[in-house]
């Protein structure tokens, strides 16, 4: 897991680039490296920050060049070995083990577009053609792996890993905010109101997944490489489950770095680190459990004992995070750049506890159970106030907007929000139904609504997960967002996702059923936990910080100044949406996240 940093075409924006690579040290401070090249059209320069995990030799630096191709690329390609052979059996020769190095060789011998068709895997991708000074860019089919851009008026070009380094290339796009977006993911979630193309900048764009971005002297073109309803269409026969995700896992546990495990104690961690165990003999597992501190509904760390203890012939070291440190105005900073905007969620402080805990335990590779929820029907059943109530609800406009007011009608924002801003929640709910119901024309309904929460829901969390672990450099694999384990789940008819309806993931929970205890087996769907928020730190912050909260332009242009007293009222607490603390780290993040990018 590396940073990648370039410009073209902009004499101040690459003059720039040596100090965004420094500021993306992060995520990889084992070497930063750089070239210049001067193209047919325009000067290009880029950067690259490394964190070894495979061939940690000096050879496997980049970037990496291989006849007419200079390659940046950040990821892991999990078919890389028959790639490899085939790539040798054409002539290609290799200096390195990694995978950088295929991806090269795979570019340079069948072009950009036929190579980056055929990587399975996560990847952030930058190639430089040397022939007709063409930038090529790639992300993964699922966005597990981030990738921004800004293309200006000029034809001036730049590219990074995070958006506090774009847009420290060029620091104007930091005076434009994207008020829509940040007013949608309000109003309707953080997850459900992703966006997989837009940012918190009006100017930098996130590179969509599963998208090929060419430019070529001052001018871009775009396109999709990679549609999932059409893949699994065209899969052809049922694989079987069992040995594809027993595949899966063992090509995810390649590494030259130390590998570890997210252990919940719910069924997709507890099934990873399983058939992980049968790989490797010394597992080190992680857990948060934080006990009557957290707003959960459900056990884990019962679970997760009962895993680690020996059911799964689990060895080696089972950590739990038990206590989370509190906000402070610090580390909401580093959060909002890490992110590259506000905090939505309160689980964003637990996320960055987890991985500095798995830093400071010496380990950079760590496997997760993200995505079979969303693949899986994982969300099905009618656990807490979610969107995904809605499997359960007629599958017309109306359910939408039902939905979104009562929910709204409960949030602690309600009327703190300006009445602008408000007014849109009706023409949300509108855009949220047609962009579920045409994102799969003639699919079942319960096919629409998990596409949708690839999208979205997913993507929003991928795109979290990416940025805090690797402010830690920690790189996270998730095994369940897998093209073939994808496409395989999507030609499986929703009756059988259901199954009797009593815990979701009924088809996947079949093929492993012997693999795990029945408890773990039969368990009701558990969110990742919240802190509560009985009081403490982040209102003593809030309250502190009052005065600087109404002075400013941002918080000023969302919310109104006169109302962000009443968070401070007594009120309901300890419910897991709509908790008034977290309300209150939107407010504050909010103009901290402004304050950070002042020009």
């Amino acid at each position: 897991m590396c940073g990648l940093v370039g410009a073209a075409g902009c004499t101040r924006m690459l003059e720039r680039v040596p100090e965004a690579l420094r500021r993306l040290r992060h995520r990889g401070p084992d070497a930063l490296r750089e070239a210049e090249f001067t193209s047919p059209g325009a000067p290009v320069r880029m950067g690259f920050a490394r964190l070894s995990i495979r061939d940690p030799s000096p050879a496997a630096d980049q970037p990496l060049s291989r006849g007419d191709v200079t390659l940046l690329f950040n990821g892991e390609i999990y078919n890389a070995d028959p790639l490899r052979d085939e790539l040798r059996s054409a002539g290609r020769s290799f200096l390195t083990t990694g995978d950088a190095e295929v991806v090269a060789e795979a570019v340079r011998s069948w072009g950009f577009h036929r190579a980056v068709d055929r990587l399975d895997g996560m990847f952030a991708i930058a190639a430089y053609d040397h022939t007709d000074g063409s930038l090529y860019l790639a992300r993964d089919r699922f966005g597990v792996k981030p990738l921004y851009y800004h293309h200006g008026r000029d034809g001036g070009f730049a590219f990074a890993s995070d958006v506090a380094s774009l847009t420290y290339l060029k620091p104007a796009l930091r005076s434009d905010i994207d008020t829509d977006l940040l007013t949608r993911k309000i109003l309707l979630d953080p997850f459900i109101g992703f966006q997989p193309d837009r940012t918190s900048f009006a100017g930098v764009r996130s590179l969509p997944p599963g998208s090929l971005l060419t430019w070529r002297q001052g001018r871009v073109t775009q396109d999709g490489y990679y549609d999932l309803p059409a893949a699994a269409h065209t899969a052809g026969p049922a694989p079987d489950l069992r040995a594809l995700f027993q595949r899966t896992v063992r090509e995810h546990l390649v590494s030259d770095a130390p590998v570890a495990f997210a252990l919940s104690g719910g069924f997709d961690s507890s099934l990873i680190t399983t058939l992980a165990a049968h790989h490797h003999d010394d597992i080190t597992a992680f857990t948060v459990d934080l006990g009557s501190d957290g707003i959960d509904y459900g056990d884990d760390g019962h679970y997760a004992r009962l895993l680690a203890d020996g059911i799964t012939g689990l060895h080696g070291r089972h950590i739990v995070l038990r206590e989370l440190k509190p906000w402070s105005l610090d580390r909401i900073d580093r959060c909002v750049t890490a992110l590259g905007g506000p905090l939505y969620d309160e689980r964003v402080r637990l996320w960055d506890e987890m991985y500095r805990t798995v830093a400071a335990h010496g380990i950079r590779v760590f496997l997760n159970g993200q995505g079979a929820d969303e693949f899986w029907y994982g969300y099905y059943p009618k656990i807490w106030n979610w969107f995904t109530n809605l499997y359960q609800e007629p599958h017309e406009e109306a359910s939408y907007q039902q939905y979104f007011a009562g929910r709204w009608s409960s949030s602690p924002l309600h009327g703190i929000l300006r009445p602008e801003h408000e007014s849109r929640l009706a023409a949300l709910a509108t855009d949220v139904y047609r962009s579920v119901d045409e994102g799969d024309p003639g699919g079942e309904s319960g096919r629409k609504l998990t596409l949708f929460l690839v999208r979205t829901c997913l993507g929003a969390i991928l795109e979290f997960e990416d940025a805090l672990s690797m402010r830690h450099s920690v790189e996270v694999r998730v095994p369940f967002v897998d093209r073939a384990m994808a496409e395989a789940a999507l030609a499986v008819p929703t009756a059988d996702h259901i199954g009797d309806g009593s815990t979701g993931k009924a088809h996947l929970k079949k093929a492993f059923a012997d693999l795990l205890p029945d408890g773990v087996i039969r368990r009701q769907k558990a969110p990742l936990p919240k802190p509560r928020h009985d009081g403490g730190p982040l209102r003593d912050l809030y309250e502190r910080h009052l005065p600087d909260l109404a002075d400013d332009d941002l918080v000023q242009t969302l919310y109104q100044q006169q109302e962000l007293q009443r968070l401070l009222e007594p009120g309901e607490a300890g419910t897991f949406y709509g908790n008034p603390g977290e309300a209150m780290l939107q407010v504050l993040s909010t103009w901290r996240f402004n304050e950070v990018n002042r020009v």
